[in-house]
């Protein structure tokens, strides 16, 4: 069994009558576990789409576990994308459902680690990819590549901003 928090859903309003049905997927990574937490991640998608949600939501780093303690530890990090993001894209198309998920990559174009979050839609299509930019402390000035630009992304007609973290204090 997983230990899935809970999922909260909300109802966005839109035009008149028009909702977007969101999960927020709150989960509970074991650090480093790919499998587990991948496995974990799959299992919440399923609940999200039993009520038939529209967009569903992790946290940060969902797919590794939060903190990163070592270099050791991203040894094994997958490049993207991988494996996985290719079964998420097959799971976004079967639920028609959009995804925003938190992730710890590799990027193959410069080789170093991107804590990250990307939006698939709900066609199974990698729709943005995001860097988080505000690194807070030499811990993930020391791990991470910061991203340069804040991303906003198009979900069911609204338009939607990705952030990762402390990037909500950033002026702009």
């Amino acid at each position: 069994s997983y230990h899935i928090e809970r999922i909260t859903i909300k109802e966005k309003r839109m035009k008149k009558q028009d909702k977007l049905k969101i999960a927020l997927l709150h989960l509970s990574p074991k650090k480093g576990d790919f499998h587990y937490n991948r496995l974990m991640i799959r299992a919440a998608l399923a609940l999200a789409e039993g009520y038939e949600t529209q967009l569903s939501v992790t946290g940060e780093v969902a797919e590794y576990g939060y903190p990163v303690a070592s270099f050791k530890d991203l040894r094994h990090l997958p490049y993207f994308p991988n494996s996985f993001i290719f079964n998420l894209q097959d799971v976004a198309r079967k639920y028609k459902m959009h995804l925003l998920l938190g992730l710890l990559e590799k990027n193959r174009e410069h080789n170093e680690i991107d804590n990250a979050a990307i939006h698939i839609n709900a066609w199974g299509k990698l729709q943005a990819y995001y860097r988080k930019i505000n690194l807070i402390n030499s811990l993930e000035y020391h791990f991470y590549t910061s991203g340069e630009e804040i991303i906003c992304t198009e979900i069911e007609g609204i338009r939607i901003g990705i952030l990762i973290g402390e990037d909500i204090l950033k002026k702009e």
